[in-house]
């Protein structure tokens, strides 16, 4: 399943289907997607890095 992500500043953006993103979810788990201020801010925000990096699935906020 690693195929499936792009990582970029060192955390593992989701890129795949939508099944595996609700399978992941029903099973209780955690969806994050990181706005552009905060993920400007991750050298800065060790917590809020590290949630990026344990999440399981993180997506690209649309904004």
């Amino acid at each position: 399943m690693k195929s499936n992500y792009i990582n970029i500043l060192g955390i593992n953006f989701f890129n795949g289907q939508i099944k595996e993103v609700i399978k992941t979810l029903k099973a209780d788990g955690l969806l994050i997607a990181p706005s552009d201020p905060g993920l400007d801010s991750i050298e800065a925000d060790s917590t809020y890095y590290q949630s990026l990096l344990k999440a399981d699935i993180v997506i690209a906020d649309s904004g």
